[in-house]
Parts: structure tokens; C-alpha cells; sequence
């Protein structure tokens, strides 16, 4: 935005041979042409009108100035730049005087030079407010939900403590919004005000941070919709399949590349979700193997363990579907055993549908948010095929032993 650096503007009196050129009949001449032309540059840097002008800005013009050829005139002691310059208004009445030993054609080269500067400035401004407005526009998306909490690493450190301060620590899956710490939220001007200091092009190096979670967002979404997509009375199709595989692997690779992405997935009830699909015996053996791979992808990050502060909600569903707290001493083999002898049938892809949205009357006796991995398990373990049964305890017996402590009794 400054005025160094584009020195290398042709200026009008170099372009078209001095103010003559630009003279005309209609014009007034002498004193009446000066002082219109010290009009127009005032006014041309008092964009704002505040009726005074930056006096480092007119400094930093007529310095620039100084590297074209064709300018004659020195710059006037007064504005000379600095080292440590200290900026002060200038209003007309300065400014007359500042410029006074500046002739006509100089000065139509000020006000065009500052004209020029002036339209790059503003140009500039709006790429970094779009920029500004892009990375706003992304937050919010996460905010809306609570999820923005999971930026904070990928973020620059100023603007992770920026996003910090509107977070909520103190209650599990409290509204962020309703912290109110000094009536912080996210308007256009607060985040202008924070990105103050920083170039459109780092703004949007902050921005391309934000799209993997975006993307998680999305993918979860589109997984809850394909799942309950058509007659929820019928098995899933195998195209249908197809598409839920494809949604699940990129969801495998969004939460294997990022330990937060795994964390939004698990905030916004992945693990259950998941394991809903496992035990309503309406999806492929694809879909229920890939729906394992994305369970033992997000329960491997301990989170449960390892959370932050402002984690505690995903911290909290991990411990819950892992059963943390789980007293053996009250567990009932022969109660359990009878529970599963007199199980209903699989409860079908209407198990899936969020609370009071099925048609078909109840459509699961347990919510899906209180599946644990004790269904996903004894799912896996109760699979009607032989071979497809023992494909998965195969795959429970590699994931338990990658978890087994090793060595030096750490756990990998």
C-alpha cells in the first residue's frame, strides 16, 4: 500500500512534454491553476475526508517520485523521509507551504503520481478485504458448530490466541458463542482489525489451512446423507455402497493425515456414526469393513489421553465410546448372553436417521450417539458369514496388537 516502489509510473509531464501540453484555453493560468492543483492532490489523499493528509504519505510520494528521470524538483526539507519519521496532519493551508517551491508542472505531476498511487492502494485493499472476507466466511463455518476450536494448531500463532479467546473451556459442548468474554465474536471488522498487519497472500496461507476441515465437514455430512439416502426399509444398493466406501476412505485419509481432523470427525459423532452402520447389517461387507477403518483410525490417537483444554468434548466421547469408565465388577456374562440370544433382527438402515425423522415408527430402541465399541465389536464378531467374521477378528487382532505396549512398555 505504500507509494515506494512505484517510481516506475511514466509521469504526465515526461509522457507528453511538461504541463504545456496539458494547457488549454479553457484553463486558468497562474496562481488560481496552482492552487487547483494542490486542491486536487489534497483531495486526492484525503480519501477519507478528515479534512487533513498524512504527512508520511505525501513523504513516501514525493521520494518515490525522485527515481523517475524526468523529475526536476527536490523534495522539500520538511518531507524528507526518516528513518524514525514521525507522521503529523497536514491540511491545505500545510500543505500550500510544504509545496510552495514546487512549479504548475511539478505539481501535476504530484496530483497524477498520488491519483495513481492512490487507485493501486485501493485496489490492493480490496483483494486483502476479499481475502480478509474468505477467511472469516471459512471460521464461521466451524464456529457455527463449536468446531473452530480445532484450527488453533494450523493457525499462525497470533491468530490461534485471537481464536482462543472465543472458545469455551469451561463445559463440555458449551456455545462458544455464548462465552462472553468481553463480547468477543468474529464480525468482518474484528477480523479486520486482526489481520491488520498481514498481506492478502498470508491471509490466504491461513485460509488454504482451514479447507481440510472443510472438507472433513463435508465428507461427514455427505456419509450421514448417503447411509438413509432412498427406501430406508431396503438394504443398501451395491452403487449406494460404492459411493459410502469412497466417502469412508476419504474420511480414513482426511483423520490419518491430521490428529484435529480426527478430532472435528470425532466431535461431530464420527465414532458412533460409524459404528451405527456396522450394526444395522444393511450395508456391504465393504462399507463395514472400511467403517472399522475409520474407527480404529480416530480411537488411535488416545485422545481421551492427550486432549487440551479446550478439547474436552471429543475427549469426552472418546471415553464414552471406549467405556472407560466401565465397572466390571457389575457385568452380567449370563444376562448378556441372554440379551443376545433374544436380540431382535438387525435394526436396518432406519437405525440411522436422526432422532424423530423416521417414518416407520421406532426406528432403533437405542440412540446411535450411545453406540460403544462394545456394539462395533460384538457386531463384527456376530457377522453372519463365516469368512467375513473372521476377516474382521483378523483385523482386531493386528489393531490390538499395534496398541499392545512395546519395548519399553510405551504404547506406539
Amino acid at each position: 500500500g505504500s507509494a515506494d516502489g512505484r517510481a516506475a509510473l511514466a509521469l504526465p509531464s515526461a509522457a507528453f512534454g511538461g504541463a504545456g501540453a496539458m494547457g488549454g484555453p479553457g484553463e486558468v493560468a497562474g496562481d488560481e491553476r496552482r492552487e487547483a492543483l494542490l486542491g486536487g492532490i489534497f483531495s486526492v489523499l484525503d480519501q477519507k475526508r478528515r479534512g487533513f493528509i498524512s504527512r508520511v504519505e505525501l513523504a513516501h510520494i514525493l521520494d518515490a517520485m525522485q527515481a523517475d528521470s524526468s523529475v526536476t524538483f527536490t523534495v522539500p526539507e520538511a518531507l524528507v523521509p526518516a528513518e524514525n519519521m514521525k507522521d503529523s496532519r497536514v491540511t491545505m493551508s500545510d500543505l500550500r507551504k510544504l509545496l510552495m517551491e514546487l512549479g504548475v508542472p511539478d505539481l501535476e505531476d504530484v496530483q497524477w503520481f498520488a491519483e495513481s498511487v492512490v487507485k493501486v492502494e485501493t485496489e490492493l485493499r480490496e483483494v486483502w478485504r476479499k481475502s480478509v472476507q474468505r477467511w472469516r466466511e471459512c471460521v464461521e463455518r466451524l464456529y457455527n458448530r463449536n468446531l473452530h476450536r480445532y484450527l488453533l494448531v494450523s493457525q499462525p500463532e497470533r491468530v490461534s490466541r485471537w481464536l482462543l479467546l472465543r472458545t469455551s473451556m469451561d463445559a463440555v459442548g458449551q456455545d462458544d458463542s455464548s462465552i462472553g468474554l468481553l463480547g468477543l465474536g468474529i464480525s468482518q471488522q474484528e477480523v479486520e482489525v486482526l489481520f491488520t498487519d498481514e498481506t492478502a497472500e498470508d491471509i490466504n496461507r491461513c485460509s488454504e489451512r482451514i479447507e481440510p476441515f472443510l472438507v472433513a465437514l463435508d465428507l461427514r455430512g455427505q456419509l450421514s446423507e448417503a447411509c438413509v439416502e432412498g427406501d430406508v426399509t431396503e438394504p443398501s444398493t451395491p452403487e449406494l455402497d460404492a459411493r459410502i466406501c469412497d466417502l469412508l476412505a476419504k474420511l480414513v485419509d482426511l483423520a490419518d493425515s491430521q490428529r484435529e481432523l480426527a478430532c472435528l470427525l470425532i466431535h461431530e459423532g464420527t465414532l458412533a456414526f460409524a459404528t451405527g452402520v456396522v450394526r444395522s447389517g444393511a450395508f456391504s461387507q465393504s462399507v463395514i469393513g472400511d467403517c472399522s477403518k475409520l474407527i480404529m483410525s480416530l480411537v488411535s490417537y488416545r485422545v481421551h489421553e492427550q486432549a487440551r483444554d479446550y478439547e474436552k468434548l471429543c475427549r469426552q466421547r472418546v471415553a464414552d465410546y471406549l467405556e472407560i469408565d466401565f465397572q466390571v465388577d457389575d457385568f452380567s456374562l449370563e444376562q448378556a448372553r441372554q440379551r443376545l440370544s433374544s436380540a431382535a433382527p438387525l435394526p436396518g438402515r432406519a437405525s440411522l436417521l436422526p432422532p424423530g425423522e423416521s417414518s416407520i415408527g421406532e426406528a432403533s430402541e437405542e440412540l446411535i450417539e450411545a453406540l460403544t465399541i462394545a456394539d462395533w465389536v460384538g457386531s463384527l464378531l456376530t457377522l453372519r458369514v463365516d469368512f467375513d467374521r473372521g476377516e474382521m477378528l483378523d483385523t482386531l487382532i493386528k489393531f490390538d496388537e499395534q496398541r499392545l505396549p512395546v519395548g519399553d512398555g510405551s504404547a506406539p
